[in-house]
Protein backbone atom coordinates (compact mmCIF):
# COMPACT_ATOMS: atom_id res chain seq x y z
CA UNK A 1 0.00 0.00 0.00
CA UNK A 2 0.99 3.68 -0.78
CA UNK A 3 -0.55 5.66 2.68
CA UNK A 4 -0.87 9.27 1.77
CA UNK A 5 -2.64 12.32 3.11
CA UNK A 6 -3.96 13.74 -0.07
CA UNK A 7 -6.78 15.79 2.08
CA UNK A 8 -4.08 18.85 3.01
CA UNK A 9 -2.33 21.12 0.65
CA UNK A 10 0.39 18.91 1.43
CA UNK A 11 -0.87 16.18 -0.44
CA UNK A 12 -0.56 18.26 -3.48
CA UNK A 13 2.46 18.91 -2.96
CA UNK A 14 3.65 15.43 -2.17
CA UNK A 15 2.08 14.30 -5.39
CA UNK A 16 4.20 16.77 -7.69
CA UNK A 17 7.27 15.20 -5.95
CA UNK A 18 7.02 12.17 -7.15
CA UNK A 19 6.23 13.27 -10.79
CA UNK A 20 9.71 15.32 -10.20
CA UNK A 21 11.60 11.67 -9.15
CA UNK A 22 9.72 10.07 -12.10
CA UNK A 23 11.10 12.49 -14.54
CA UNK A 24 14.75 11.68 -13.14
CA UNK A 25 14.62 8.20 -13.73
CA UNK A 26 16.90 6.53 -16.89
CA UNK A 27 13.69 4.55 -17.78
CA UNK A 28 11.31 7.69 -17.94
CA UNK A 29 8.53 4.82 -16.58
CA UNK A 30 5.98 5.16 -13.51
CA UNK A 31 4.66 2.13 -12.29
CA UNK A 32 1.76 3.59 -10.14
CA UNK A 33 0.94 2.40 -6.45
CA UNK A 34 -2.19 0.28 -5.16
CA UNK A 35 -5.54 2.21 -4.71
CA UNK A 36 -4.16 4.62 -1.53
CA UNK A 37 -5.60 4.68 1.56
CA UNK A 38 -5.30 7.09 4.74
CA UNK A 39 -2.84 4.18 6.07
CA UNK A 40 -5.39 3.11 8.37
CA UNK A 41 -7.86 0.91 6.22
CA UNK A 42 -10.14 3.94 5.73
CA UNK A 43 -10.70 5.16 1.90
CA UNK A 44 -8.96 7.90 0.50
CA UNK A 45 -11.63 10.65 -0.06
CA UNK A 46 -9.24 12.12 -2.62
CA UNK A 47 -8.53 8.91 -4.80
CA UNK A 48 -5.49 8.59 -6.98
CA UNK A 49 -7.91 6.77 -9.31
CA UNK A 50 -8.54 9.23 -12.17
CA UNK A 51 -7.59 8.64 -16.25
CA UNK A 52 -4.47 10.09 -17.09
CA UNK A 53 -4.28 13.00 -19.35
CA UNK A 54 -4.54 11.87 -23.01
CA UNK A 55 -2.26 14.42 -24.99
CA UNK A 56 -2.96 14.68 -29.20
CA UNK A 57 -0.23 17.09 -30.24
CA UNK A 58 1.77 20.54 -29.19
CA UNK A 59 1.97 23.23 -31.83
CA UNK A 60 4.56 24.30 -32.48
CA UNK A 61 6.84 20.87 -32.30
CA UNK A 62 10.19 22.91 -32.73
CA UNK A 63 11.60 25.55 -30.97
CA UNK A 64 13.52 27.29 -28.47
CA UNK A 65 13.16 28.01 -24.34
CA UNK A 66 10.81 30.79 -23.67
CA UNK A 67 8.96 30.23 -26.75
CA UNK A 68 4.64 30.01 -25.84
CA UNK A 69 3.50 26.63 -27.12
CA UNK A 70 0.08 25.22 -26.91
CA UNK A 71 -0.51 21.47 -25.72
CA UNK A 72 -4.06 20.33 -27.14
CA UNK A 73 -5.81 16.57 -25.68
CA UNK A 74 -8.37 15.89 -22.90
CA UNK A 75 -7.93 15.21 -19.49
CA UNK A 76 -6.44 18.06 -18.34
CA UNK A 77 -7.80 20.12 -14.77
CA UNK A 78 -8.73 23.24 -14.49
CA UNK A 79 -5.97 25.39 -12.49
CA UNK A 80 -2.26 25.50 -13.17
CA UNK A 81 -1.64 23.68 -9.67
CA UNK A 82 -3.37 20.88 -10.73
CA UNK A 83 -1.35 20.21 -13.70
CA UNK A 84 2.53 19.74 -14.28
CA UNK A 85 3.93 19.72 -17.95
CA UNK A 86 7.61 18.41 -18.25
CA UNK A 87 9.86 18.26 -21.33
CA UNK A 88 12.67 16.29 -21.21
CA UNK A 89 13.39 17.07 -17.19
CA UNK A 90 12.35 20.29 -16.99
CA UNK A 91 8.68 21.95 -15.85
CA UNK A 92 7.39 24.13 -17.90
CA UNK A 93 5.64 27.24 -16.62
CA UNK A 94 1.42 27.60 -17.47
CA UNK A 95 0.62 30.37 -18.46
CA UNK A 96 -3.54 29.20 -19.42
CA UNK A 97 -5.75 27.23 -19.17
CA UNK A 98 -8.87 28.24 -21.61
CA UNK A 99 -10.44 24.70 -20.65
CA UNK A 100 -9.89 20.91 -19.97
CA UNK A 101 -8.39 20.52 -23.54
CA UNK A 102 -5.64 22.87 -23.97
CA UNK A 103 -2.42 23.62 -21.89
CA UNK A 104 -0.80 26.69 -22.92
CA UNK A 105 2.27 27.02 -21.48
CA UNK A 106 6.29 28.68 -22.07
CA UNK A 107 8.93 26.03 -23.47
CA UNK A 108 11.54 25.93 -20.65
CA UNK A 109 15.51 25.24 -20.76
CA UNK A 110 16.36 21.99 -21.88
CA UNK A 111 19.11 20.19 -24.03
CA UNK A 112 18.92 20.32 -27.42
CA UNK A 113 17.14 17.98 -29.49
CA UNK A 114 14.45 16.17 -28.93
CA UNK A 115 12.86 15.83 -26.11
CA UNK A 116 9.53 13.73 -24.71
CA UNK A 117 6.44 16.14 -23.40
CA UNK A 118 4.20 14.31 -20.51
CA UNK A 119 1.48 16.10 -18.19
CA UNK A 120 1.01 14.76 -15.19
CA UNK A 121 -2.63 16.01 -13.52
CA UNK A 122 -3.80 15.73 -9.90
CA UNK A 123 -6.21 12.32 -9.22
CA UNK A 124 -3.87 10.02 -11.29
CA UNK A 125 -0.72 8.17 -10.64
CA UNK A 126 0.06 7.79 -14.34
CA UNK A 127 1.71 10.17 -16.81
CA UNK A 128 -0.21 10.76 -19.89
CA UNK A 129 1.41 9.33 -23.39
CA UNK A 130 4.41 10.93 -24.84
CA UNK A 131 4.85 13.91 -27.85
CA UNK A 132 8.02 15.12 -28.90
CA UNK A 133 9.16 18.59 -29.31
CA UNK A 134 12.78 19.70 -30.68
CA UNK A 135 15.09 22.16 -29.29
CA UNK A 136 16.48 23.95 -32.25
CA UNK A 137 20.07 24.82 -32.83
CA UNK A 138 20.97 28.36 -31.23
CA UNK A 139 22.86 29.31 -34.34
CA UNK A 140 22.02 28.51 -38.27
CA UNK A 141 22.68 30.13 -41.28
CA UNK A 142 20.12 29.54 -44.05
CA UNK A 143 20.43 29.39 -47.73
CA UNK A 144 16.80 30.03 -49.53
CA UNK A 145 18.15 30.67 -52.81
CA UNK A 146 16.64 33.90 -52.90
CA UNK A 147 18.18 36.87 -54.63
CA UNK A 148 19.06 39.57 -53.08
CA UNK A 149 16.87 39.31 -49.79
CA UNK A 150 14.86 42.77 -48.24
CA UNK A 151 12.71 41.82 -45.53
CA UNK A 152 11.70 39.10 -43.91
CA UNK A 153 8.07 38.23 -41.34
CA UNK A 154 6.50 35.17 -39.65
CA UNK A 155 3.16 34.13 -39.24
CA UNK A 156 1.82 32.78 -35.88
CA UNK A 157 3.16 29.34 -36.77
CA UNK A 158 6.86 30.11 -37.38
CA UNK A 159 6.55 30.38 -41.27
CA UNK A 160 8.68 32.40 -43.15
CA UNK A 161 8.10 35.14 -45.83
CA UNK A 162 10.90 36.84 -47.48
CA UNK A 163 10.61 39.56 -49.99
CA UNK A 164 13.45 39.15 -52.80
CA UNK A 165 14.23 42.62 -54.95
CA UNK A 166 15.34 41.51 -57.69
CA UNK A 167 13.00 38.61 -58.11
CA UNK A 168 10.14 40.95 -57.66
CA UNK A 169 8.42 38.30 -55.63
CA UNK A 170 7.69 37.54 -51.91
CA UNK A 171 8.54 33.99 -50.74
CA UNK A 172 7.01 31.35 -48.84
CA UNK A 173 8.89 28.39 -46.33
CA UNK A 174 7.07 26.86 -43.92
CA UNK A 175 9.81 26.47 -41.79
CA UNK A 176 13.82 27.13 -41.37
CA UNK A 177 14.70 23.57 -41.96
CA UNK A 178 12.43 23.11 -45.25
CA UNK A 179 14.51 24.51 -48.06
CA UNK A 180 11.53 24.30 -50.29
CA UNK A 181 9.98 27.87 -51.05
CA UNK A 182 6.63 29.06 -53.02
CA UNK A 183 6.13 32.54 -54.53
CA UNK A 184 3.19 33.84 -51.90
CA UNK A 185 3.24 36.96 -54.47
CA UNK A 186 5.16 38.75 -56.96
CA UNK A 187 5.55 42.30 -56.75
CA UNK A 188 7.68 45.31 -57.24
CA UNK A 189 9.21 44.40 -54.15
CA UNK A 190 11.55 46.92 -52.49
CA UNK A 191 12.13 45.59 -49.21
CA UNK A 192 10.72 45.72 -46.19
CA UNK A 193 7.61 43.45 -45.31
CA UNK A 194 5.35 42.96 -42.07
CA UNK A 195 1.87 41.28 -40.72
CA UNK A 196 -0.99 43.74 -40.09
CA UNK A 197 -4.40 44.09 -38.93
CA UNK A 198 -6.32 41.20 -40.01
CA UNK A 199 -3.74 39.24 -40.87
CA UNK A 200 -2.79 41.12 -44.19
CA UNK A 201 1.05 40.81 -44.80
CA UNK A 202 2.14 44.01 -45.71
CA UNK A 203 4.93 44.76 -48.26
CA UNK A 204 6.98 48.16 -49.08
CA UNK A 205 7.11 47.82 -53.02
CA UNK A 206 8.72 50.78 -55.26
CA UNK A 207 5.82 52.49 -55.81
CA UNK A 208 4.34 52.41 -52.15
CA UNK A 209 3.12 50.19 -49.62
CA UNK A 210 0.54 47.36 -50.55
CA UNK A 211 -0.97 44.42 -48.96
CA UNK A 212 -1.64 40.68 -49.32
CA UNK A 213 -4.69 38.78 -47.65
CA UNK A 214 -4.28 36.42 -45.52
CA UNK A 215 -3.16 32.92 -47.32
CA UNK A 216 -2.20 34.66 -50.53
CA UNK A 217 -3.88 36.56 -53.52
CA UNK A 218 -4.14 39.55 -55.32
CA UNK A 219 -1.69 42.63 -53.81
CA UNK A 220 -3.70 45.52 -53.27
CA UNK A 221 -2.32 48.90 -52.82
CA UNK A 222 -2.74 50.33 -49.92
CA UNK A 223 -0.46 53.73 -49.50
CA UNK A 224 0.79 55.86 -52.82
CA UNK A 225 4.35 56.99 -51.25
CA UNK A 226 7.59 56.23 -53.21
CA UNK A 227 10.85 55.40 -51.78
CA UNK A 228 8.91 53.69 -48.48
CA UNK A 229 12.04 51.57 -46.54
CA UNK A 230 10.22 50.59 -43.71
CA UNK A 231 7.19 50.73 -42.04
CA UNK A 232 5.15 50.03 -37.98
CA UNK A 233 2.39 50.27 -36.36
CA UNK A 234 1.49 52.35 -32.87
CA UNK A 235 -0.68 51.77 -30.74
CA UNK A 236 -3.94 53.24 -32.00
CA UNK A 237 -3.56 51.50 -35.71
CA UNK A 238 -1.72 54.58 -37.20
CA UNK A 239 0.96 53.87 -39.40
CA UNK A 240 4.85 55.19 -39.54
CA UNK A 241 6.77 55.03 -42.65
CA UNK A 242 10.12 55.52 -43.17
CA UNK A 243 10.36 57.14 -45.72
CA UNK A 244 13.68 57.85 -48.47
CA UNK A 245 15.25 57.03 -45.36
CA UNK A 246 15.25 60.97 -44.33
CA UNK A 247 11.40 61.60 -43.27
CA UNK A 248 9.14 59.82 -41.05
CA UNK A 249 5.82 60.30 -41.94
CA UNK A 250 2.39 59.70 -40.37
CA UNK A 251 -0.25 57.14 -42.08
CA UNK A 252 -3.87 57.21 -40.28
CA UNK A 253 -5.78 55.64 -42.92
CA UNK A 254 -7.42 57.08 -45.83
CA UNK A 255 -5.58 58.22 -49.00
CA UNK A 256 -2.64 60.80 -48.02
CA UNK A 257 0.49 60.36 -45.76
CA UNK A 258 1.31 63.47 -43.35
CA UNK A 259 5.22 64.69 -43.18
CA UNK A 260 6.11 65.27 -39.28
CA UNK A 261 7.64 68.49 -38.82
CA UNK A 262 11.39 68.14 -37.62
CA UNK A 263 10.94 64.22 -37.74
CA UNK A 264 14.04 63.88 -40.57
CA UNK A 265 16.97 61.20 -39.90
CA UNK A 266 19.95 60.59 -42.02
CA UNK A 267 20.54 57.22 -44.21
CA UNK A 268 17.64 55.73 -41.94
CA UNK A 269 17.54 52.08 -42.40
CA UNK A 270 15.20 50.37 -40.18
CA UNK A 271 12.19 52.00 -38.16
CA UNK A 272 10.26 50.12 -35.27
CA UNK A 273 7.91 51.52 -32.73
CA UNK A 274 7.61 50.76 -29.28
CA UNK A 275 5.73 51.94 -25.81
CA UNK A 276 5.29 55.48 -26.70
CA UNK A 277 8.28 56.25 -29.63
CA UNK A 278 9.55 55.19 -32.77
CA UNK A 279 13.12 53.89 -33.33
CA UNK A 280 15.16 54.66 -36.46
CA UNK A 281 19.00 53.33 -37.46
CA UNK A 282 20.94 55.85 -38.75
CA UNK A 283 23.20 54.54 -41.15
CA UNK A 284 26.71 56.68 -41.88
CA UNK A 285 25.77 58.44 -38.38
CA UNK A 286 26.56 55.04 -36.84
CA UNK A 287 23.56 55.44 -34.09
CA UNK A 288 20.15 54.66 -33.34
CA UNK A 289 17.51 57.66 -32.64
CA UNK A 290 14.26 58.13 -30.85
CA UNK A 291 11.29 59.92 -30.90
CA UNK A 292 8.49 60.20 -28.46
CA UNK A 293 5.03 59.85 -30.03
CA UNK A 294 3.31 63.06 -28.59
CA UNK A 295 -0.40 62.50 -30.38
CA UNK A 296 0.21 62.81 -33.96
CA UNK A 297 3.53 64.45 -33.78
CA UNK A 298 6.96 63.29 -32.59
CA UNK A 299 9.36 64.93 -30.06
CA UNK A 300 12.95 65.90 -31.08
CA UNK A 301 15.29 63.33 -31.22
CA UNK A 302 17.75 61.62 -29.47
CA UNK A 303 20.53 59.60 -29.31
CA UNK A 304 19.29 55.93 -27.60
CA UNK A 305 22.77 54.18 -29.35
CA UNK A 306 25.93 55.42 -30.52
CA UNK A 307 28.74 53.31 -32.41
CA UNK A 308 31.66 52.78 -34.18
CA UNK A 309 29.93 51.04 -36.91
CA UNK A 310 27.69 51.76 -39.29
CA UNK A 311 23.88 50.57 -38.36
CA UNK A 312 21.91 48.44 -40.45
CA UNK A 313 19.28 46.37 -39.13
CA UNK A 314 16.93 47.36 -35.56
CA UNK A 315 14.75 45.33 -33.92
CA UNK A 316 13.50 45.40 -30.22
CA UNK A 317 12.84 42.44 -27.60
CA UNK A 318 10.04 43.29 -24.80
CA UNK A 319 11.73 44.50 -22.11
CA UNK A 320 12.89 47.55 -24.54
CA UNK A 321 16.42 46.19 -25.73
CA UNK A 322 17.70 47.37 -28.79
CA UNK A 323 19.05 44.72 -31.28
CA UNK A 324 20.89 46.20 -33.86
CA UNK A 325 23.21 45.19 -36.95
CA UNK A 326 26.70 46.29 -37.82
CA UNK A 327 27.47 46.69 -41.52
CA UNK A 328 30.33 45.17 -41.64
CA UNK A 329 31.17 44.07 -38.43
CA UNK A 330 28.94 40.35 -38.96
CA UNK A 331 27.90 40.97 -35.50
CA UNK A 332 23.95 42.31 -33.73
CA UNK A 333 24.15 44.16 -30.86
CA UNK A 334 22.01 43.87 -27.93
CA UNK A 335 21.55 46.89 -25.78
CA UNK A 336 19.81 47.57 -22.68
CA UNK A 337 18.37 50.95 -22.76
CA UNK A 338 18.83 51.42 -19.07
CA UNK A 339 22.52 50.50 -19.55
CA UNK A 340 25.34 52.84 -18.15
CA UNK A 341 27.16 53.48 -21.29
CA UNK A 342 27.30 52.64 -24.30
CA UNK A 343 30.08 49.73 -23.70
CA UNK A 344 27.89 48.07 -21.88
CA UNK A 345 26.31 45.66 -24.74
CA UNK A 346 26.36 42.55 -26.07
CA UNK A 347 27.03 41.21 -29.75
CA UNK A 348 25.53 38.12 -31.26
CA UNK A 349 26.67 35.36 -32.69
CA UNK A 350 28.25 33.69 -29.80
CA UNK A 351 31.36 31.12 -30.16
CA UNK A 352 33.93 30.87 -32.20
CA UNK A 353 31.99 28.61 -34.55
CA UNK A 354 29.41 31.43 -34.76
CA UNK A 355 29.77 34.19 -37.85
CA UNK A 356 27.59 35.87 -39.67
CA UNK A 357 29.85 36.22 -43.07
CA UNK A 358 28.17 38.65 -44.29
CA UNK A 359 27.35 42.54 -44.43
CA UNK A 360 24.41 42.65 -41.44
CA UNK A 361 21.35 44.08 -43.06
CA UNK A 362 17.31 43.82 -41.45
CA UNK A 363 17.66 42.26 -38.42
CA UNK A 364 13.81 40.98 -36.85
CA UNK A 365 12.83 39.60 -33.56
CA UNK A 366 10.33 36.74 -33.37
CA UNK A 367 9.95 34.78 -30.16
CA UNK A 368 12.92 34.02 -28.77
CA UNK A 369 15.52 34.35 -31.75
CA UNK A 370 16.50 36.63 -33.67
CA UNK A 371 16.73 36.67 -38.22
CA UNK A 372 19.64 38.46 -40.22
CA UNK A 373 19.73 39.18 -43.50
CA UNK A 374 23.05 39.63 -45.21
CA UNK A 375 22.14 41.14 -48.49
CA UNK A 376 25.24 40.78 -50.14
CA UNK A 377 25.92 36.97 -49.99
CA UNK A 378 21.62 36.28 -50.17
CA UNK A 379 21.72 34.39 -46.54
CA UNK A 380 19.79 34.56 -43.78
CA UNK A 381 20.96 33.79 -39.47
CA UNK A 382 19.12 32.81 -36.87
CA UNK A 383 20.40 33.13 -33.73
CA UNK A 384 18.90 32.22 -30.01
CA UNK A 385 18.83 35.32 -28.01
CA UNK A 386 16.25 34.70 -25.14
CA UNK A 387 14.62 37.15 -25.70
CA UNK A 388 11.20 37.54 -26.94
CA UNK A 389 10.37 40.79 -29.20
CA UNK A 390 8.48 43.65 -28.16
CA UNK A 391 4.74 43.51 -29.60
CA UNK A 392 3.71 44.31 -33.11
CA UNK A 393 1.38 46.32 -32.57
CA UNK A 394 -0.39 45.94 -36.55
CA UNK A 395 -1.21 42.79 -35.13
CA UNK A 396 -3.28 43.36 -32.27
Amino acid sequence: MYPKVLHSISAIAGFFAILFLVISCDSGIFEPPPNPTHGDGSVDPFPNDRDPAVLERIVPTAGFAGDPAVISGSGFREGPEKNMVNIGDAVADIVEIPDTTELHIIIPENESGNQPVRVGIWGSDLWSNSLSFKYEADFLRMDFEIDNPGGIALDDENSLYISSVVDGAVYKIASAQDSVKSTYATAAVRGKLEFGPDGYLYIATTTGLSRIPPGGGSVESVVDEANIVDFDWNANGDMYLLVGGSQIKLYKGGSDTEVIDGASVSQGQQLRVFADSVYVTELFNRRVSRFEIMGDELGPKETVLASTYFLTGLDIGEDGSLYVGTHSNGTVVKARQDRENDSDIEEFPLGEDQVIEGNVGPVYNHNTVIYVITPNDNMIYRIFVGESNAPRLGRE
